[in-house]
């Protein structure tokens, strides 16, 4: 694991940069191969991960590594949530995505992290959004 990650509880500030760009994630280009981060649920194309890895969870490292990326995302997911200013949205609140930059996520993902991932989160205080499909399994 890398040890790029915001220190938890702390406020992210994704106000405009230049007064002309806002900080945000890579929005997906196309439709076709879609995939869910398993830990914030950001949604992108197999290839903008492999490109930039997850914006949200750095230290999953992502970036380049297409095993990794297997493993700590899923192509099986619901619904989507375009999240334009998180602090200000109660839908990014009652996803528990607030924390998170602006981008696509998915509402609903099947999956589940590898349990190297869930133990870093855990020991880091880092949320995670586990699937609804694991918990049931648990």
């Amino acid at each position: 694991f890398s040890t790029k990650h915001p220190q938890p509880g702390a406020k992210r500030d994704f106000t405009m940069m230049d007064d002309e760009e806002y900080i945000t994630a890579d929005i997906p280009d196309e439709f076709k191969g879609l995939r869910a981060c398993l830990r914030c649920s950001l949604i992108k194309t197999f290839e903008q991960f492999n490109d930039k890895g997850c914006e949200n969870c750095e230290f999953i490292d992502l970036e380049g590594n297409k095993g990794r990326i297997e493993e700590c995302t899923t192509s099986y997911f619901e619904g989507a949530i375009a999240l334009v200013e998180p602090q200000g949205s109660w839908v990014a609140k009652w996803q528990r995505i607030a924390q998170y930059q602006p981008g696509l996520y998915a509402i609903e993902m099947i999956g589940e992290l590898p349990d190297d991932v869930i133990e870093h989160c855990e020991n880091m205080g880092l949320p995670y959004k586990a699937s609804r499909a694991a918990q049931k399994l648990k």
